[in-house]
C-alpha cells in the first residue's frame, strides 16, 4: 500500500494550496484545522492535530509555511513508531529569525484586532502587490483570496499569535536533540516571507527554486513534485532496506 502523504497548508489557506499537489500524487491527504483551545500553544494544539492522523501506517508528512511549523512539531512529539517516513519543510522557517522583520510586524499587529479584520488583512495582499511578486496567474491569486476569506477568524489570529510565539531552533541530524525523520525541505530563491538567507539550512536535502517566491509549491509545481516524488521513492527504498536487515 502506498503510503498517505499528509501536508497541512499555511496562514490563511486550506486543501486548495495543494491542488497540484494533489494532482500528482493520489495518497495525498490534507487535514482540516481543528478549532484552537483557548491560550493554547502550537505543540498543544499539534498534538491533538496529530491524533486526526493514521499514525498506525507508514506515512509521509509535511507542510508549507505555517503548516511546516505544525508538521515538525507533530514529527517531534510522536512516539518513535508513529513518526512520519520523512518530513517534507516548503517555505517554512526553522527558527524565529527565519521570519522576515516586515511579515514579523505584521503578525504582531494583527495578533491582536478582531478575527474579521486579521481575515480581510490576509486576503487582501493575495490578490494584489503580493500576487505580482509571487508570479501568481489571475486564476491562482484568486483561489488565494478565496482561501483566507474562508478561514476562520479566530483560528487565523490564533495563529499569528503562534507565529509570533514560536521559538524554532535548528537541530543537527543526528544525535541528542536532533531531527527523529529525514527532512526535506523546498524554498523560493525570492522568498521575502520567510527569506532563505534567514532561514538556517535543514539536515537533509534542500531543493532552491531560482524565481520562486513563497508560493513556490503554487508557481513551480512541477520542481516541488519532482523533488517530492524523488524523495518519497528514496526515503521508501531506505526503509525497506532497513526492515529487511
Amino acid at each position: 500500500m502506498t503510503p498517505a502523504l499528509y501536508m497541512l497548508p499555511g496562514l490563511a489557506a486550506d486543501a486548495r494550496l495543494f491542488a497540484a499537489q494533489a494532482d500528482a500524487f493520489e495518497q495525498l491527504r490534507v487535514p482540516a484545522w481543528l478549532p484552537p483551545h483557548r491560550h493554547e500553544s502550537l505543540p498543544e494544539y499539534a498534538a491533538r492535530l496529530a491524533e486526526t492522523l493514521d499514525t498506525d501506517q507508514p506515512y509521509f508528512l509535511g507542510g508549507a509555511s505555517f503548516g511546516a511549523l505544525a508538521a515538525h512539531e507533530i514529527a517531534t512529539l510522536l512516539p518513535e513508531h508513529k513518526r512520519p517516513l520523512a518530513l517534507f519543510v516548503i517555505s517554512g522557517p526553522r527558527s524565529h529569525h527565519g521570519v522576515s522583520p516586515r511579515f514579523d510586524s505584521t503578525i504582531a499587529a494583527t495578533r491582536w484586532v478582531a478575527p474579521w479584520v486579521v481575515r480581510g488583512v490576509a486576503a487582501f495582499p493575495k490578490a494584489s502587490g503580493v500576487a505580482k511578486h509571487e508570479g501568481l496567474t489571475p486564476e491562482q491569486a484568486a483561489s488565494l483570496a478565496k482561501q483566507a476569506r474562508s478561514t476562520d477568524g479566530r483560528l487565523l489570529r490564533w495563529m499569528t499569535r503562534a507565529i509570533a510565539a514560536s521559538r524554532f531552533v535548528a537541530r543537527p541530524l543526528i544525535g541528542p536533540g536532533g531531527y527523529p525523520v529525514p527532512v526535506y525541505q523546498v524554498h523560493g530563491e525570492k522568498d521575502k516571507i520567510m527569506p532563505l538567507q534567514r532561514t538556517p539550512e535543514l539536515p537533509g536535502r534542500l531543493l532552491v527554486v531560482n524565481d520562486a517566491g513563497h508560493m513556490v509549491n503554487v508557481t513551480h509545481a512541477d520542481d516541488v513534485n519532482a523533488f517530492i516524488a524523488d524523495a518519497m521513492r528514496d526515503t521508501l527504498q531506505t526503509h525497506e532496506k532497513d526492515m529487511n536487515t
